[in-house]
């Protein structure tokens, strides 16, 4: 589509779910969802459930399975608007208007070792979901712009995020 863009600052606008699905997310004239399930032949398209716009769309998307899915983005010329900026995955391929950010969102990461639980960054703060995306919650102000989550073998999960002026920033929970 003309004027469609994929946001690349978080590094999370592409990412790849098991062995052969990928999922992009666009902004610009559309604010979509692009989902391969055959290693990158042939995709299929929804919209998402975000607002497109010069500067706005969905920016970055964590999947674990073709039912588990969320992604947040919004407007980075509006870095404080977080209201209708994130959407989550409800059954195959159906996306659905998620719980309000505290402003526009560049990343996304789902936290290993927890059934719903994923950190979302962006230049205004830090949100974080329990319930996979349907409701969120600030946490930080700290501004950040790609986050990373990984857990280690004593069970402990960490959120690593990288923001301006080489910042970076760690949560640590601790998941069993």
């Amino acid at each position: 589509m003309a004027d469609e863009f994929y946001f690349a600052a978080s590094g999370t606008c592409l990412v790849t779910s098991g062995d052969r699905d990928a999922y992009v997310v666009s902004g610009g004239a559309a604010a979509r969802v692009l989902h391969s399930t055959d290693k990158g032949r042939s995709w299929k398209v929804a919209d998402s459930t975000l607002a497109p716009g010069d500067a706005a769309g969905a920016f970055s998307i964590a999947v674990r399975d073709e039912a588990q899915g969320v992604l947040v983005g919004g407007d980075f010329e509006q870095e404080t608007e977080g209201t209708d900026r994130s959407a989550y995955l409800s059954g195959k391929g159906k996306w659905k208007n998620g719980g309000d950010l505290s402003g526009y969102r560049s990343g996304v990461a789902w936290l290993p070792g927890t059934a719903a639980v994923a950190v979302a960054v962006g230049p205004s703060g830090s949100d974080l979901t329990v319930n996979g995306g349907r409701t969120w919650k600030k946490f930080s102000r700290a501004d950040f712009d790609s986050v990373q989550c990984a857990e280690n073998a004593e069970g402990a999960a960490s959120c690593w995020a990288s923001g301006a002026d080489g910042a970076v920033g760690r949560l640590k929970v601790r998941t069993r």
